[in-house]
C-alpha cells in the first residue's frame, strides 16, 4: 500500500507550514490557525478526519491496532477551541430607567445628575 502525501496547500488551511520536502510536509496546528479554519467554515471533526486519512503509516497501523492515529489531546484541543468560536459574546447596551437613559453613552462613574432631573424610584413605597 502506498502511502498519499497530504497536500501542502489543504493542510495550509488549518495548520502553518514550516517544511516542505517531496516526502514530508511539516505544519503547526495552532488556535491561531484552527479558528481561522473555523471561520471559513471548516469544523474540528473535518480536521481531524482529514488528519486521520492523511496519517504516516506508522500512525495507520496504530488505527488498525485500535489505537488513534490523530492524538486524544489534538482532538480535544481542536473541540475546545471550537467550542470557544460557538459561546455566546457580550455586546455593548444601554437601560432606560424610567426617562433616563444609564449605562452605555455618556454616564460615567460618580457623575452627578443635571440639575432638576428626575431620579428614577428605588427603594420601598412608604405606607
Amino acid at each position: 500500500m502506498q502511502h498519499c502525501l497530504p497536500s501542502a496547500s489543504l493542510l495550509g488551511v488549518f495548520c502553518k507550514i514550516s517544511t516542505q520536502l517531496p516526502n514530508l510536509v511539516v505544519g503547526q496546528l495552532s488556535a491561531e490557525t484552527a479558528l481561522r479554519a473555523m471561520k471559513r467554515g471548516i469544523r474540528a471533526e473535518n480536521i481531524v478526519r482529514y488528519l486521520d486519512s492523511a496519517a504516516h503509516p506508522r500512525a495507520r497501523e496504530r488505527r488498525e491496532d485500535g489505537g488513534l492515529a490523530v492524538p486524544g489531546n489534538v482532538r480535544s484541543q481542536l473541540e475546545v477551541w471550537e467550542s470557544s468560536r460557538s459561546r455566546s459574546r457580550a455586546e455593548g447596551g444601554r437601560v432606560r430607567v424610567g426617562r433616563r437613559r444609564v449605562g452605555g453613552g455618556g454616564v460615567r462613574a460618580g457623575a452627578r445628575p443635571r440639575r432638576g432631573a428626575r431620579r428614577p424610584a428605588v427603594g420601598l413605597a412608604r405606607r
